[in-house]
């Protein structure tokens, strides 16, 4: 027959022999005299099932066990597990804090935090106000999410986040507006100097071809022939701008060639 002696020694040996990673190092719900050190399974256990103690109401019970499922499911997803690490990390969030940190959409963002409101677990303990949120700035007011008991500097330092993430966004969207100006003037001082370039090319080539139509022994004091070459090359007549790059191109090329 097992003495209380025996029953404690083997109690503690039971207790020594669970690993570290399953004990529960926070404070501890007294479960049973039995389980003095339960690991955040067991708890798990002890919470699901302590919703079919006999006094719960049968509706109450349905409502409490729906609410665990609900909170399993969230805190077991990519983005409701993350929601919950940030909320747990720093007691209260907002919206945009939840886009920036996962990042996700502002309605998957809303859905996760209200059905953790629903199910009890944080409060909206009111909305992000001047001086973090900017002035004149557009669309409904970020409510602040606080999970609940959580300290009232939590809803302060969930503002002071917002925003510090808001200004930080302003600068991202100036400095790429400034960014997109200097690639914009750059392409366009770039085509511009293509386009003179090209231009350049066109007289250059053009201006042979007058030279060689020219009569042998020109005159470079007359101007008419370089005029009735250009005319027998087909050279619009109505650009004059054109007409008259050859034509000093022409006489360039002529001195050239005399000296």
């Amino acid at each position: 027959m097992n003495t209380e002696k025996d029953r404690k020694e083997l109690h503690d040996k039971s207790n020594q022999g669970e690993p570290e990673d399953d004990k529960n190092t926070g404070p501890v719900t007294n479960i049973t005299p039995h389980v003095t050190n339960p690991s955040p399974k067991i708890i798990l256990i002890w919470r699901i099932r302590s919703s079919h103690d006999d006094d719960i109401q049968e509706e109450d019970r349905e409502r409490h066990e729906g609410i665990i499922t609900s909170l399993v499911t969230i805190a077991n997803s990519k983005v409701g597990g993350t929601i919950c690490d940030i909320l747990l990390k720093h007691g209260a969030t907002t919206f945009l804090e939840v886009e920036y940190s996962i990042p996700t959409t502002r309605a998957t963002a809303s859905r996760t935090l209200n059905r953790l409101h629903t199910c009890g677990v944080v409060n909206k303990v009111g909305y992000v106000r001047s001086p973090y949120r900017l002035r004149n700035t557009p669309g409904p007011h970020s409510v602040i999410y606080a999970l609940k008991g959580a300290d009232p500097q939590a809803a302060i330092e969930a503002q002071e986040r917002y925003g510090a993430s808001v200004v930080k966004a302003r600068d991202l969207t100036l400095e790429i507006e400034r960014q997109q100006r200097e690639a914009q003037n750059e392409a366009q001082a770039l085509e511009a100097k293509n386009l003179v370039e090209v231009r350049a090319l066109e007289v250059k080539n053009l201006a042979v071809q007058v030279l060689d139509a020219l009569p042998p022994n020109h005159d470079r004091f007359q101007l008419t022939p370089i005029y009735d070459a250009m005319n027998d090359l087909d050279i619009d007549p109505t650009d004059l701008t054109l007409r008259n790059e050859i034509k000093e191109a022409v006489l360039r090329r002529i001195q050239e060639v005399e000296a």
